[in-house]
């Protein structure tokens, strides 16, 4: 299965318990997408794993995989990258899309100036921020909001954006 075909969902961490629950931390955690009998992946294992309860937990979520009732199947898990495939993600409405495909994008100035690369995209609750390696190597980070991102051109590769003047 080719890498373009998996959306990286979160990272799993320490397990809870004895019966097999173990934290996910999702990359976005306001994501609907996990529930019971979700078909997904973990990093370095050849098989698929099937969602058998998730629950919000403090900061994280709380995951239990089905067959892995077992504080020792989930141990060895810790650390590793969750991921689904594309074709499992719902439709979005235009002018809406997915951090990861953000990610890789170049975001240019109006003046058509490459600023940098979106390296992440941080959901902060009130609106999204775009993490941005400038070319200087610097981060810049941009509200992803009307009043700072004038358009974004998938078939270009590129995010035009209004440089916040505390930025300039």
């Amino acid at each position: 299965m080719k890498q373009d075909q998996k959306v990286f969902l979160g990272v799993l961490g320490k397990p809870r318990g004895l019966k097999g629950h173990i934290r996910l931390h999702l990359y976005n955690p306001d994501t609907t997408l996990i529930k019971k009998n979700l078909l997904f992946y973990i990093e370095g294992e050849s098989a698929s794993f099937i969602v058998e309860s998730f629950a919000p937990y403090q900061k994280s979520h709380i995951l239990t995989i089905r067959d892995h009732a077992d504080v020792n199947l989930v141990e060895k898990l810790k650390g590793k990258k969750v991921f689904v495939l594309r074709e499992q993600l719902q439709e979005l409405d235009d002018n809406e899309y997915y951090h990861v495909d953000l990610i890789g994008l170049d975001v240019v100035n109006m003046q058509g100036l490459v600023i940098g690369v979106v390296t992440e995209v941080l959901a902060t609750g009130a609106n999204d921020v775009l993490c941005i390696e400038g070319k200087d190597g610097q981060e810049v980070l941009i509200p992803f909001v009307d009043e700072y991102v004038l358009d974004v051109k998938m078939d270009e590769n590129r995010i035009e954006v209004i440089v916040p003047e505390v930025l300039q």
